[in-house]
């Protein structure tokens, strides 16, 4: 199981589009040995779900950065950008996550 950060641009995107994807990056990454935390839903959601940062998502799974591209790739039209990274336990650091800082270090590096 590797960790992955997911970041997205959606250029010109409606509301139904930003809820269409989060929807996909949840139902995809959620369950069944998945994990995807959402900075911007700390607060709204239970579970798994986490608030970082708006439109960035931390997302344990077994598949590889093309995989998560590729899975997410039907909620993309042109302009629009992603970015997956393969995340270490190594070389990180962070400011102003406040409680989520435990959860981060308890990912499965």
């Amino acid at each position: 199981m590797s960790v992955y950060m997911v970041t997205y641009d959606l250029h010109r995107a409606t509301r139904k589009q930003y809820d269409d994807l989060i929807a996909a990056i949840e139902d995809d990454f959620n369950g069944e040995g998945f994990s995807a935390f959402n900075v911007l839903k700390h607060s709204l959601l239970t579970g798994d779900a986490r608030d970082v940062l708006k439109s960035t998502w931390i997302v344990t799974t077994p598949l590889n950065a093309v995989g998560i591209r590729d899975k997410l790739r039907s909620h993309f039209s042109e302009g629009d950008k992603l970015l997956v990274l393969r995340l270490s336990a190594t070389n990180n650091a962070e400011l102003g996550l406040g409680n989520n800082v435990a959860w981060y270090n308890s990912l499965p590096f």
